[in-house]
């Protein structure tokens, strides 16, 4: 089983449209998914129809016996794809989790999630924005892989080294299996060619190397469309641009880890 942590501390960037879509592109190739929404926000529980206040979401998970959580009942949300939901009162669960004395925070979602080994190939974590101090932090101790969804924009670009210092330090001390496997850009239009995008794009490939791009995604209503209907982009539009583009991504993305 693989984990893959799909991050980035800026919001608005498409990171929860790429983690719901390459889980859902994993199932679609045969592999047995679970996508978990770790944002308090619950935008990924939301689209794949379990809402924010399902009661058996992450932070019952977490609270949850290792016993328990072997046969922990998941979502359906298409053939070979669960989902572990959020909530929208995630952070109570998460102050409840550090009063036990005997919790080791930062591996507490890695241990749980190993208990899922039998039943899944790949794990995506969808995780939130904002302070990456926190289930971001967690994710990458439980993630073998990290991805970052970005955007060729100067707010994006700069907030990016906070991030990839986070983790390189995680990989360093607490983490060595995790590894970075590139940037997946989303909301991409190939007909904007501004010179300010063109600098941040530069910039980004300059520093990271052009090799840390796995792909673009074509801007495409479809995405949004999928989102309302709470259906995968490949149910709703498998012909469509951004499912082409994100299938090729998945592609060069399992190449690589």
């Amino acid at each position: 089983m693989i984990t893959i942590a799909v991050a980035n501390n800026k919001g608005g960037v498409g990171k929860t449209t790429t983690a719901g879509t390459l889980a859902a592109a994993l199932a679609t190739q045969g592999h047995r998914v679970l996508a978990a929404d770790l944002d308090e926000q619950a935008n990924l529980s939301s689209w794949y129809g379990a809402g924010k206040s399902t009661p058996k979401h992450l932070g019952a998970f977490l609270l949850a016996s290792p016993a328990d959580v072997v046969t922990w009942p998941m979502v359906h949300v298409a053939e070979k794809l669960e989902l572990l939901p959020s909530h929208q009162l995630l952070g109570e669960s998460l102050e409840k989790l550090r009063k036990q004395k005997d919790a080791q925070l930062q591996y507490r979602l890695r241990d749980r999630l190993a208990k899922l080994t039998s039943r899944y190939d790949y794990i995506i974590l969808d995780c939130p924005p904002g302070h990456i101090d926190g289930m971001t932090f967690n994710a990458f101790c439980a993630a073998q892989v990290y991805v970052v969804a970005t955007e060729p924009e100067a707010f994006a670009v700069e907030g990016l080294a906070k991030l990839m210092r986070i983790g390189t330090g995680v990989q360093a001390e607490l983490n060595p299996q995790l590894r970075f496997v590139g940037f997946v850009l989303p909301k991409f239009n190939p007909k904007v060619r501004g010179a300010l995008r063109s600098s941040m794009l530069d910039t980004l490939t300059n520093h990271y190397g052009d090799h840390t791009v796995l792909g673009y995604v074509r801007e495409d209503a479809a995405v949004k469309e999928c989102q309302a209907t709470q259906q995968t982009l490949f149910a709703y539009a498998p012909s469509s641009r951004a499912a082409e583009d994100y299938q090729a991504i998945t592609t060069k993305l399992l190449k690589r880890i």
